[in-house]
C-alpha cells in the first residue's frame, strides 16, 4: 500500500510529514542494506518467502513439528500470519 493512502487512511494527522517520512523510510532501508541486518517485518518477509521453496520447506517441516511467530500487533506490518504445514 502506498505511503500516501497509509497517511491518509490511519495516521492523518501525519500527511504533512509525506516527504520526509518517505525519504526516512528510504534511508532506514538503505541502512540495513549497508550493515547487513534486517528488522522484525524483513524476518517474517524472508521466512515466508522461504517457506515457498519446496526443499527448503520440507526441511524445516523436517526439523520442527510447530513454528511459533509472535506478531506485536502495536506493530503494522505488510505480513498477515499464515499456517505453514508440511
Amino acid at each position: 500500500m502506498p505511503l500516501e493512502r497509509v497517511l491518509t487512511k490511519r495516521f492523518p494527522w501525519c500527511e504533512e510529514w509525506e516527504a520526509e517520512l518517505q525519504e526516512l523510510f528510504r534511508e532506514y532501508v538503505k541502512t540495513k542494506q549497508r550493515q547487513n541486518v534486517l528488522d522484525y517485518d524483513d524476518l517474517l518477509l524472508y521466512w515466508a518467502e522461504m517457506m515457498k521453496v519446496e526443499e527448503i520447506a520440507k526441511e524445516i517441516g523436517e526439523r520442527f513439528d510447530h513454528v511459533l511467530v509472535s506478531m506485536n500487533i502495536r506493530t503494522p506490518t505488510a505480513f498477515s500470519p499464515r499456517s505453514y504445514e508440511n
